[in-house]
């Protein structure tokens, strides 16, 4: 692609074409004088992207220049290196699509075209680094994945995204986190959660080289920096500067255990105290991905790591948003524990539980099978969608007697629980919550 260096030249009617003498901020502008002696004023942000001796391009009678506004900032100065900057409101955004030079590239649409300049140039790697990254400061060999900064999965139910996605903002608001922090956040869901943007966000991932399209196919106001064409009708950018992000919003409402910050807390001190294990608790659990290990043996390969006794090795897959008192309840009524996946398995005296320590999951109930190695075995060679569907009879070869939905009110799970194990009714005990 050639992009000239520009000239002075006569601007298109309507368009004013003016030598910046300097700029003054005016608490939340900034006034932009020129040689002429007119101004305008400008968003503090556009301001530090101005110096003297640049020259600017706009519509005639613009008093104010807003995000969205057409304007055109040409760097005169021989001996900065920057490129120009252009900002408008776009439109349509083409699909990527090979150049002469084979680089992949999208074109966006200047709508209401008034600097004679009607679509802006963007090449995949340029998206890519902006669109597809949680740190734009770093390089792509160097970002941490979305689903790292969501603390979950890559494959992450569209619902259990939108329950991280909460669970993390909250925690980065307590902690008073970095604005940039949260908009990362946001960048990463608002990707993870539109399934198209997804499939390439996961492609990127294993091929940096793979076509990157404009998020939501464009539509909005966007400043970049790079230079024009020769005809003066396209703008070829080398880097995005700026596009607003929010992140999507979402109909599901999650009801926080009211002692959230207490756990978040807890996580934390924990985190600090065990953190040089941490490379071997990731090998634990993904052990615990292939096979179910009961929870004494657990506990002394814990010990034999080092770690302090008073590890609780349930702690391994337990999520924050989790109410204790599920856990807390199939706990006494165990024989035994076993840790499985993200999943605890409970061997109870009359029936088999299976618990999943994160919000959003139901307990599975199972009749008492006549071997305990045995049902370990099919369990761990299935999903659970598999015993849903009744897949190749599974469900009946595990003894599925069917779900607890957890709900608001614990007291109601404990109440029909109790009924599964036929357990007296306590209706003090049963009515908490």
């Amino acid at each position: 692609m050639d992009v000239a260096i520009q000239a002075r030249t006569n601007p298109p009617p309507n368009v004013c074409q003016r030598l910046v003498l300097r700029t003054n901020p005016k608490g939340s502008k900034t006034e932009c004088v020129f040689g002429d002696g007119t101004a305008i004023l400008i968003s503090n942000f556009m301001a530090s992207l101005i110096h003297a001796r640049d020259e600017l391009r706009f519509p005639l009678e613009l008093d104010t220049a807003d995000a969205g506004t057409q304007i055109y900032i040409r760097k005169t100065n021989p001996e900065e290196r920057r490129r120009d900057i252009f900002q408008a409101e776009i439109g349509y955004v083409t699909q990527p699509r090979k150049d002469r030079r084979d680089n992949l590239s999208v074109a966006a649409e200047v709508r209401g075209s008034c600097l004679g300049i009607s679509a802006i140039n963007l090449r995949c790697e340029t998206l890519r680094d902006y669109f597809y990254v949680g740190n734009r400061r770093h390089p792509w060999d160097r970002q941490p994945s979305f689903y790292e900064l969501l603390r979950v999965h890559p494959s992450v139910s569209p619902a259990e995204l939108r329950i991280a996605f909460k669970l993390r903002s909250l925690e980065l608001r307590t902690a008073q986190a970095p604005t940039g922090d949260l908009r990362a956040l946001e960048r990463a869901f608002n990707t993870l959660a539109q399934p198209e943007l997804r499939a390439c966000y996961d492609t990127l991932r294993n091929d940096p080289t793979s076509p990157a399209p404009f998020p939501r196919g464009g539509f909005g106001s966007l400043l970049v920096a790079g230079g024009l064409s020769k005809d003066g009708k396209t703008f070829y950018a080398s880097r995005i500067l700026v596009k607003w992000e929010t992140a999507l919003p979402s109909r599901l409402e999650v009801a926080l255990p009211s002692n959230i910050a207490e756990q978040v807390a807890e996580a934390r001190r924990t985190h600090h105290r065990f953190g040089e294990f941490a490379e071997a608790l990731d090998h634990i659990r993904a052990r615990l991905e292939s096979v179910p290990i009961e929870r004494s043996d657990l506990q002394k390969l814990c010990s034999r790591l080092g770690m302090p006794g008073d590890f609780d090795v349930a702690s391994i897959t337990w999520k924050p948003d989790y109410d204790a008192f599920f856990y807390n309840q199939l706990c006494r009524r165990a024989r035994c524990l076993y840790l499985f996946r993200s999943e605890y398995i409970f061997d109870l005296e009359r029936m088999v539980v299976v618990e999943t320590p994160q919000l959003g999951h139901a307990t599975y109930l199972f009749s008492k099978p006549a071997s305990m190695s045995e049902f370990l075995t099919i369990y761990s060679k299935v999903a659970r969608g598999d015993i849903l569907r009744n897949h190749s009879n599974v469900a009946e070869r595990l003894g599925f007697l069917g779900r607890l939905i957890h709900g608001l009110k614990p007291g109601a799970w404990l109440k029909d629980l109790k009924v599964r194990v036929g357990e007296p009714l306590d209706y003090a005990e049963a009515s908490v919550g």
